[in-house]
């Protein structure tokens, strides 16, 4: 554990509703912020993540009080404490633990403790990231964190800068967590008994495992990993079975992101799910008809084509429905009028570019239709 050379005497900074605070403090821990983020980032003042617009780190740090952190590399170890415990209590807390955070941040609900890693972690690299989730795991745990976010590296947390903190100036190695772990963490298990774990859980609480709200992208990835075991299907087949079980009820985002995850269980050949999925919980969409019976091999693949074609035309009409919403959005925003030129008519070319929307078209057309609707 290493302490930052600051050039104050303090090596805590305490900063009450943003009055009062040393102007160097803050200015110190912005610069440790603005290098961990790439040039531009997502920004938001409310709690509607829906649409991320991105700008200049600098201009987000200073004006968002909420901002996406670990986009490209792992630079935060980050926990979400949903209870009014006072941060200088949660200070001594982890000076007991011999886990100083970095960055103690107040919060409308509770506290959110972040830990830097100045060494950034990239992804890829898979014992350090299973290294950084069994990490995540102990000090949730410790700190009675929210176990939902416990295994997320990355995500949207608050920005220290637009609220209370405290700023101890700590960084760690990963080796410094070593000892935590050796102390708090059971023992270490294989992929194959994690999963085996989970499979049991999972049976056990089959009679009240649900698509609800705080259990739907569970509910997903389960019954997607059993549907797609030791079946060569591609992310778009798995796709369409987990948007039959959601019933547009996630965001297609989401789905996406568990069916690209499942595909790549699959392909690397580490999908040990072998329940039986949900089936009579489906909601019975393009692929999953009546079966096919009867048929010639040619009659045959001009069905699978049909539903297919089907299936393709139910995704697009989802991701257009997405993409419209975030026109919308847009429009409507708070920053709406960074979006018009002088005479007052909506800037297309920078609507699409903020929105990542190569078809300019597109956007015309929504623009039109939202313009008809109000």
């Amino acid at each position: 554990m290493v302490i930052l050379s600051l050039k104050i005497s303090m090596s805590i900074i305490v900063s009450k509703n943003n009055q009062n605070i040393n102007s160097y403090s803050k200015k110190e821990l912005f610069n440790l912020l603005i290098k961990c983020f790439p040039d531009k980032i997502s920004g938001w003042n409310s709690k509607e993540f829906t649409l991320r617009l991105e700008y200049k780190t600098a201009f987000q740090l200073t004006h968002k009080k909420w901002i996406e952190y670990n986009i490209d590399f792992i630079h935060f170890l980050i926990i979400d404490i949903d209870n009014n415990t006072d941060m200088e209590l949660l200070l001594q807390k982890s000076i007991q633990l011999n886990c100083k955070p970095t960055i103690i941040c107040q919060t409308d609900k509770g506290v959110q403790l972040f830990w830097y890693l100045p060494n950034r972690i990239k992804y890829e690299w898979e014992t350090a990231i299973n290294f950084l989730k069994d990490i995540k795991r102990v000090l949730t745990k410790l700190f009675n964190a929210d176990t939902h976010a416990s295994h997320r590296l990355t995500g949207i947390w608050r920005n220290p800068l637009l609220h209370p903190f405290i700023f101890t100036g700590e960084y760690y190695n990963l080796s410094d967590f070593k000892p935590l772990l050796q102390r708090y963490h059971q023992s270490k298990k294989s992929l194959q008994q994690r999963f085996n774990q989970s499979v049991r859980i999972h049976k056990i609480q089959t009679n009240n495992f649900k698509f609800e709200i705080g259990n739907r992208n569970n509910f997903l990835w389960f019954n997607g990993m059993a549907w797609s075991h030791n079946k060569n299907y591609s992310e778009t087949q798995i796709l369409n079975y987990l948007l039959t079980l959601s019933n547009s009820e996630l965001p297609l985002i989401e789905i996406e992101k568990i069916a690209k995850s499942i595909h790549k269980y699959n392909q690397l050949g580490k999908n040990y799910i072998k329940f039986t999925p949900l089936k009579n919980k489906v909601n019975k969409g393009a692929m999953q008809f009546q079966p096919i019976h009867n048929l010639s091999a040619e009659e045959y693949q001009k069905e699978v084509k049909r539903r297919q074609s089907l299936s393709a035309k139910r995704t697009n009409k989802l991701k257009a429905d997405k993409t419209y919403k975030k026109v919308v959005t847009l429009l409507t925003s708070s920053d709406r009028d960074l979006y018009k030129s002088k005479n007052g008519n909506w800037n297309i070319s920078k609507i699409a570019k903020t929105l990542n929307i190569k078809n300019r078209a597109v956007i015309k057309k929504y623009i039109n239709q939202f313009q008809l609707n109000n």
